[in-house]
């Protein structure tokens, strides 16, 4: 057998094999006796029909079958013996049979890219910070006494804190667009994402009363649309007060107090900008060592990505793509994405070796702990069923490589509020460049 590589490029490989007529027909042979035992013809036991009648009745489909198989085992013996690790599955673009007997196999496959792990570690990166605000706390506790608040049957809406219960009926030319009514819409006025000409309008009324109103509408809001608003119900929210009792309900807790629920509300608000920053630290290292390494990814793995997004999104749209989902554009536009995500991956599967990071049974229970608090499930059914994925090995050396990163890096600590002032004098400092340039 006789074999040519071509390489169109570092990762891309295209082999062609010339079968000799004896050797193919080896394979058609071979073929021909693994039909015949499971072949059925009157007049013949199974397993017992000749082989020159098997090839008579069955011999094109099986001269395909011959080739196939021929074109696979030639590839993965040369494979084993001489390829470097290859990805995904190789592709079969040409099979023919020769003239004289022999045949012709082209595949194409891709190789894992073999590259220098640069630099990992010692990265230089911002890390932002935030100090959570009185102000802060003070908003999050007026929303939480919003949303703990109760209702009280009102006659009119005095002020911003009542809520209106209304019929919204959409017109044209004056008159009711058939089919185009929202019914029972409740309206809380000291809401900000209210419109301010609904709510002005919605102050005073009553039950009963009757109004119309035009009202934004289009992705930014530029054409107004002319409603008719009718009242149906109005109530007063009576706010809990922000004290101790209001903590003990929150925190349930009888001994709770409100200074330990303004610290809950704190941390809570503080652990929601640190993982946001966490995350955008994290992106940033990643972004690094992508940039910093120039190597080409394989077209296989960077589809392998794209189709983890298409399953993602199937997973949080109830398992089937929505309705008009455009395919081809989204995998045209996401590809870079999923090229670079791939990149990454073979990257940290070097610093994985590089490091000789391990998955430990202490970290499948560190993990199982977290999980159990968050899901509030049994610690031992997690920690079970965590063990049983394969993926949950990948998840923990994943993080594993983040957090060993995040040590290494050299990390300049910002305030967010520094930050932004910071960004506004550059932009200010660009303005007045470009003034006196003019």
């Amino acid at each position: 057998m006789e074999s040519t590589v071509l390489e169109p490029s570092s990762i891309r490989r295209e082999i062609e094999f010339v079968l000799t007529k004896e050797e193919f027909d080896t394979h058609i042979t071979a073929t021909l006796r693994t039909a015949q035992k499971e072949a059925q013809l009157k007049g013949f036991r199974k397993g017992m029909v000749p082989l020159n009648l098997v090839k008579q009745l069955y011999g094109k489909q099986l001269e395909i079958e011959a080739m196939e198989e021929a074109a696979q085992e030639s590839f993965r013996e040369y494979a084993s013996q001489t390829e470097p690790k290859i990805v995904g599955t190789p592709a079969v673009t040409e099979l023919r049979k020769e003239d004289n007997g022999g045949l012709f196999v082209r595949i194409q496959y891709e190789i894992y890219p073999e590259f220098e792990l640069g630099q990992y570690k010692g990265l230089k990166a911002q890390r932002i910070s935030h100090t959570v605000t009185e102000e802060e706390i003070n908003d999050e506790l007026a929303n939480l006494r919003e949303r703990l608040a109760t209702l009280e049957p009102a006659e009119s809406a005095d002020d911003d804190d009542h809520v209106v219960t209304v019929d919204i009926q959409k017109l044209a030319d004056g008159m009711p667009v058939i089919g185009e009514i929202s019914r029972d819409i409740r309206i809380f006025l000291k809401h900000e994402n209210v419109n301010p000409e609904l709510r002005r309008q919605l102050r005073g009324t009553k039950v009963g009363d009757t109004f119309r109103v035009e009202l934004p509408t289009g992705d930014g809001g530029e054409t107004n649309i002319p409603y008719e608003v009718t009242v149906k119900e109005i109530s007063r929210a009576v706010l809990p007060d922000a004290d101790n009792t209001l903590a003990m309900k929150v925190l349930d807790s009888t001994s709770a107090t409100i200074e330990e629920l303004r610290e809950q509300i704190s941390a809570a608000i503080k652990n929601e900008y640190d993982q946001q920053f966490t995350k955008s630290f994290r992106d940033n290292l990643v972004t690094m060592l992508v940039n910093n390494h120039d190597f080409e990814v394989p077209q296989t793995m960077a589809r392998l990505v794209l189709d983890s997004f298409i399953e993602d999104i199937k997973r949080s749209e109830k398992k089937e793509l929505p309705a008009g989902f455009d395919r081809q554009k989204f995998e045209t536009e996401m590809y870079p994405v999923a090229e670079r995500t791939a990149k990454w991956m073979l990257i940290r599967e070097r610093i994985i070796e590089a490091e000789e990071i391990t998955v430990e049974d202490a970290d499948y229970e560190d993990l199982a702990e977290f999980e159990s608090r968050r899901m509030g499930i049994e610690y031992g059914i997690v920690l079970r069923y965590l063990k049983s994925q394969p993926s949950t090995s990948d998840r923990i050396m994943a993080e594993k490589v983040m957090v060993m990163l995040e040590d290494y890096a050299e990390v300049e600590y910002v305030e967010d509020t520094t930050l932004q002032q910071q960004q506004e004098e550059s932009e200010a400092s660009a303005d007045q460049a470009s003034i006196e340039k003019s």
